[in-house]
C-alpha cells in the first residue's frame, strides 16, 4: 500500500515538471505565444497546488481517524494483561 502510494505521488510530482518542459519546447519553436505559455503554466501549477492541499488535508485528517478507530477497537475489545 505504502509503495503505491509513494508511486502515485512521485507521479504526481514528477507529471507537471515534464509537462512545464514540454510547454518551454513550444514556445522556443514559435507553437505558443508567451501568454498562452504562462495561462498553461499556470493551470499546470494550479492543479499541483490543489493536489498538495488535499495531500496536507489528508496527512492531518487521517492519523486522527486511524486514532479513533483503534480507540473504539480498544473500548469493544479490551486487552488484558
Amino acid at each position: 500500500m505504502h509503495g503505491a502510494f509513494v508511486r502515485q505521488r512521485d507521479f504526481l510530482y514528477n507529471q507537471p515538471g515534464e509537462r512545464i518542459s514540454g510547454l518551454i519546447v513550444a514556445l522556443y519553436q514559435k507553437k505558443l505565444t508567451y501568454g498562452e505559455f504562462a495561462h498553461k503554466r499556470y493551470q499546470i501549477n494550479r492543479t499541483v497546488w490543489v493536489l498538495a492541499a488535499a495531500a496536507a488535508d489528508v496527512a492531518l485528517v487521517l492519523p486522527a481517524r486511524v486514532a479513533k478507530i483503534v480507540d473504539l477497537d480498544l473500548i469493544q475489545n479490551p486487552v488484558s494483561f
